[in-house]
């Protein structure tokens, strides 16, 4: 999580033209629905554009971005991120989902990243439409 936990992930390799082939081994950067704005608007001004939320035990419950917060004052101390994230029913996939879905979803939505979760609703990593694209090439 953006304090200072991270989470893991283990993709299997054999799933190479599913989501799990186009994963990076590196931890996916989260929040807590409960982290006020401020803690997280350098963070998607600076690096990334969208950030999965998860409750503690890893369950993805939103994502938040930069078009999320606009016009949400990062200074006003009222601002959680569960008052402005989007709900990750529509934006979540799964390991084994094919790579077609993903890049359909991303250009309905207007997303380069899109959060990858587990049979459990458990995030597992993020695809973005660079390694998408790495996979296609394959």
């Amino acid at each position: 999580m953006l304090d200072g936990q991270s989470m893991t992930c283990e993709v299997d390799a054999s799933l190479n033209m599913r989501v799990a082939g186009a994963l990076g081994r590196e931890p996916a950067m989260c929040v807590s629905p409960d982290l006020p704005i401020s803690r997280v608007y350098g963070e998607l001004l600076q690096s990334v554009d969208l950030l999965p939320v998860v409750e503690d035990d890893a369950t993805l419950v939103g994502v938040i971005g930069r078009r999320d917060i606009d016009g949400v004052s990062r200074l006003d101390g009222h601002h959680t991120v569960a008052t402005v994230m989007r709900p990750a029913r529509w934006l979540a996939v799964r390991e084994d989902d094919p790579l077609e879905r993903v890049a359909k979803l991303m250009s309905r939505h207007r997303v380069r990243h899109l959060p990858v979760v587990d049979a459990l609703g458990r995030l597992v990593s993020i695809v973005d439409d660079t390694r998408l694209l790495r996979a296609f090439a394959r």
